[in-house]
Parts: C-alpha cells; sequence; structure tokens
C-alpha cells in the first residue's frame, strides 16, 4: 500500500500547485460545473488519480474493498464517458456518497463484530473469527 500513499501524495501536491499557479476556469455546462485548468486538465493527471483512487483498492485484503474498487473504476469510466467536460465536479459528488457508503459500512461492521449476540457467534468461528474481528477494527 505504501506506493500508493506515495503516489497518492505527490499527485495531490501536483494538483494543489497546480490550482494554485495556474488560472482556475469555472462556469456551468448543462446543469453541471465544468472546472478547466491547464496543467490539470490532462492524461498524465487523470491517469495517477484513476491509480491512487481506485487502483489501491483492488490490492485490499477486504474483498468487499476490492469488489468496491471494480464498482469504482466502472463508475469513473461512465462519469468519463458521459460526462467529460464536467467530470471533476460529478466525480466529487460521487465520492462524497461513496466516502458515507463507506463510513455506514465500517460502522455497522463494528457494531455487528462488537454486539454481545456476535461475540459468541464468531468465537464459534474458531481462527476465522479473528480475521472478522480485523476486518472492522484495525
Amino acid at each position: 500500500m505504501l506506493p500508493f500513499v506515495v503516489l497518492g501524495g505527490a499527485t495531490t501536491l501536483y494538483i494543489l500547485w497546480a490550482l494554485t499557479a495556474f488560472p482556475l476556469q469555472l462556469y456551468v455546462q448543462e446543469n453541471s460545473l465544468v472546472y478547466i485548468n491547464q496543467s490539470t486538465n490532462n492524461t498524465a493527471v487523470a491517469f495517477l488519480y484513476l491509480i491512487v483512487t481506485c487502483g489501491a483498492l483492488f490490492f485490499s485484503e477486504i474483498r468487499m474493498m476490492v469488489v468496491f474498487g471494480a464498482a469504482n473504476l466502472a463508475i469513473l469510466l461512465i462519469v468519463m464517458t458521459v460526462k467529460r467536460y464536467a467530470f471533476t465536479s460529478v466525480w466529487c459528488g460521487y465520492a462524497t456518497a461513496a466516502s458515507v457508503i463507506i463510513l455506514a459500512w465500517a460502522v455497522v461492521g463494528i457494531a455487528i463484530v462488537n454486539a454481545p449476540s456476535a461475540q459468541k457467534s464468531i468465537a464459534n468461528l474458531g481462527s476465522q473469527s479473528d480475521v472478522i474481528r480485523d476486518l472492522f477494527t484495525s
């Protein structure tokens, strides 16, 4: 995961620098916000962003995160195809919703694992119980 952290940090710093160093054009087109920055609107930045936002999920040990990564990639490609001109605003809206879904999944999972009735069931699983606890507590 460290390569994704490093690449994500570098990509973030580059985008932050580009947004402060170059003029930003912003306008509404077909009910979507369009952001144009000469330094961030290129294929290389888009590819790096794709790798760090979706790629890391494919290397997760949690199967649902890998499935989520595949769904993320599919949605990203759909957004890119349908609303390329407004990708940033549409993707950010989706990412907000996706973040809430992940948070809810984690909170519900932790509550289930920590529930007294679940503790007995988990204990009966033997060695698999550690995997289940680690899934939601680490």
